[in-house]
């Protein structure tokens, strides 16, 4: 059974978050690319991926949707996305729908030690959704290899990496905004509707 977590769907019972995006990001556009690294990422497997692709299709189903590499290469009309992850998700949902206010949210960020753990101990329940999106887009950025991983209690616990990436390219700007463009040209509410959302088996 669905039920809606902060804009998202999640099927509490395959426990996996769902996420629904709408729009014809063929038209005229060149394709957006992954914003985010992900362990397990398929960007190298394109190649391969491609060859199995159908030639047409109504609806794309993605369960596990990490970097979202296969997504964006693919392009589709029309989307409904999933994965066990709902920071992701939601980080999705803010790309999608409000990128002006998450790239506003990360640039208020330094890119240091201090500033890593600082940001890595908030918990992600007491932000607002945008602040969530930024925290989680600087965190994989900033920690070891883009390495998502949380300890019992859930709290997300990945060391530093030493980067020296700068705040500009931790942002991801140009990826990030045109990640939001191609994934609706029709903007849809942020409250889906169970009719909306899809269910990972």
């Amino acid at each position: 059974m669905a039920a809606h977590i902060n804009g998202i769907g999640q099927d509490s019972e395959a426990g996996c978050y769902l996420l629904r995006f709408e729009g014809n990001r063929r038209f005229g556009m060149r394709i957006a690319r992954p914003f985010i690294k992900w362990a397990g990422g398929k960007t190298r497997l394109l190649p391969d991926l491609r060859r199995f692709r159908p030639t047409s299709f109504n609806t794309y189903f993605e369960p596990f949707l990490g970097g979202g590499a296969f997504f964006f290469d693919l392009a589709p009309i029309c989307a409904v996305l999933g994965d066990s992850n709902g920071e992701l998700l939601c980080c999705y949902e803010i790309v999608r729908d409000c990128p002006a206010e998450l790239l506003s949210a990360l640039d208020k960020f330094k890119v240091s030690e201090a500033e890593y753990y600082r940001i890595r101990a908030i918990r992600p329940e007491a932000l607002s959704k945008v602040e969530r999106a930024a925290r989680f887009i600087y965190l994989n950025k900033t920690c070891y290899n883009g390495l998502y991983r949380v300890n019992k209690a859930g709290q997300f616990n990945t060391p530093r990496s030493g980067t020296s990436k700068t705040i500009a390219s931790i942002g991801a700007r140009f990826r990030i905004r045109r990640a939001s463009d191609k994934n609706r040209v029709q903007r849809i509410p942020n409250n889906l509707d169970r009719a909306e959302l899809g269910v990972v088996a």
